[in-house]
């Protein structure tokens, strides 16, 4: 699947956190910012490449499944920075 001039397909890390009595429970959408490995990018993308570490807002993406992982499509100003 390939995104559209300046979107992104990013596999999000999990962020899983544990309760003290042993809870598992995954992160909603809040204002921690995102981190991800950029697996698809459009025509227009010129600051990232497939395979880069990212860190981007988690206010605008949208949500979409491929293979049964959830993913996120992401437009490339909402990226923080790239980690190398």
């Amino acid at each position: 699947m390939k995104p559209t001039k300046k979107k992104l397909i990013v596999l999000p890390e999990a962020k899983e956190e544990v309760t003290s009595s042993g809870i598992h429970f995954v992160e909603a959408r809040s204002r921690t910012q995102l981190q991800g490995t950029v697996v698809s990018i459009g025509g227009e993308i010129t600051e990232a490449a497939v395979g880069d570490v990212i860190v981007y807002s988690p206010l605008f993406f949208e949500e979409i499944e491929i293979q049964g992982e959830k993913h996120h499509v992401i437009e490339e100003p909402d990226i923080h920075a790239i980690i190398d």
